[in-house]
């Protein structure tokens, strides 16, 4: 299995994802992945960590500051090139537990795997049901190379400037509508629960979660044991 990071940009936002790659770093647990890199400078800081880092481009942004989530789509398409089946996480995102022998076999019939998250604020305006459950795009599994083509595709037609969160929401939809039963039947991971933002806090979970994502005040109190 061919885990897959990113990085792009150099502005603002950069103090959180820093912090968020020392992190993914000082895990106990450590995981073997590839970052797929926008802008030369980046490319370097990576390699200076020790980090695999693969130079997509030379320019720190390809999208502009409103479709920056874009870089997320253009990523995973660029994956798919590559390998038939690979999961993205975000920096924030760490490993609980060893991967089990069994990891790849247990996800070879799954061609999408991405939680259903539970948000105070309404984020999806075309349906009259559901508007705060949406797809959270920081742990995702696609065992289906053309996914990421069709993302990106539908990121197109939907006119830009929509989060990967809201293309994917769509992606997953029937006829502009979420049927819980069937996300949880054919979305719903395996190996990665939200904890408090799970829309599906009252079922048993799939399988132990291996894979925990982490806000930004867990990542720096766990930075502080090394300041």
């Amino acid at each position: 299995m061919q885990f897959i990071r990113t990085l792009w940009g150099n502005d603002g936002r950069r103090l959180k994802v820093n912090n968020d790659i020392i992190f993914a770093l000082k895990q106990k647990y450590l995981l073997d992945f590839l970052c797929l890199t926008y802008g030369e400078d980046n490319h370097k800081q990576l390699i200076d960590l020790g980090i695999k880092s693969e130079l997509i481009s030379k320019d720190n942004r390809i999208f502009i500051k409103e479709q920056e989530f874009g870089h997320k789509i253009y990523t995973w398409w660029e994956a798919s090139k590559q390998y038939n089946n690979f999961c993205f996480l975000d920096w924030d995102v760490a490993l609980t537990a060893p991967i089990p022998f069994n990891f790849d076999e247990s996800l070879k019939d799954k061609k999408l795997q991405v939680s259903l998250r539970q948000y105070f604020n309404p984020k999806i305006r075309w349906r009259k049901e559901h508007q705060r459950k949406i797809p959270c795009a920081s742990w995702i599994y696609f065992g289906d190379k053309i996914i990421p083509w069709k993302l990106w595709e539908l990121w197109n037609e939907m006119k830009r400037p929509w989060r990967e969160e809201l293309v994917l929401a769509k992606f997953t939809e029937e006829n502009n509508k979420l049927d819980l039963n069937r996300y949880w039947d054919i979305f719903e991971p395996t190996y990665f629960h939200l904890k408090n933002e799970t829309v599906y806090k009252q079922r048993e979970k799939k399988g132990k979660s291996l894979f925990k994502h982490y806000n930004t005040r867990e990542v720096r109190r766990f930075l502080r044991r090394y300041e």
